[in-house]
């Protein structure tokens, strides 16, 4: 992709043409640091990320047990009512 394809694919871009077939928005300057911590390539470290990744499993193990269930009852209710065309 040239560099020329991406800049047109930018909000500030496009918007204008666009304007009436889009909802309202407004572009606002961000500032150095955050442009800055943006374009950083580093690695970020969280501190206490050990404790977090050990909350997300389990999170995420909860809302598969959840969507089981809620597939289950799915499966229940479509054998309970036959469908009528």
């Amino acid at each position: 992709m040239k560099k020329e394809q991406v800049l047109r694919c930018q909000f500030s871009a496009w918007y204008p043409l666009f304007k009436a077939l889009t909802i309202k928005s407004l572009i606002l300057p961000l500032p150095q640091n955050v442009i800055d911590y943006l374009l950083d390539d580093g690695t970020l470290v969280v501190s206490g990320s050990s404790e977090n990744s050990t909350q997300r499993s389990q999170t995420n193990n909860s809302d598969s047990e959840e969507e089981d269930d809620i597939q289950t009852n799915i499966k229940a209710v479509s054998h309970e009512r036959p469908c009528v065309a």
